[in-house]
């Protein structure tokens, strides 16, 4: 978890400029509503937060905002210790 928590640290402002400063309670909260997420299937992501079909489950761990910031930026390994020889397209988003 603390990996996971670093290297989003660490991603999010090699893209954005900035930190998004998660921490672990956060990111424990992102994976639950992942989870959820596996088993209460809705056609949209935002539809747990939706007014017609909201989730307390989901919704009131975090705001739909933080939800997708953290979606875009939680990242696994430091981009910066990429060797020449990688040939996986997905970890070059910069």
């Amino acid at each position: 978890m603390n990996d996971i928590i670093y290297q989003t640290n660490l991603y999010s402002p090699q893209m954005k400029g900035t930190s998004i400063g998660t921490d672990q309670k956060e990111i424990t909260d992102f994976i639950a509503i992942l989870l959820y997420m596996g088993i209460v299937d809705l056609p949209s992501y935002e539809d747990y937060w939706a007014t017609g079909t909201r989730i307390p489950q989901v919704a009131d761990l975090m705001p739909v905002k933080r939800f997708k910031t953290l979606r875009r930026y939680i990242h696994f390994n430091n981009n910066d210790n990429l060797t020449a020889n990688t040939t996986d397209r997905r970890l070059f988003h910069r």
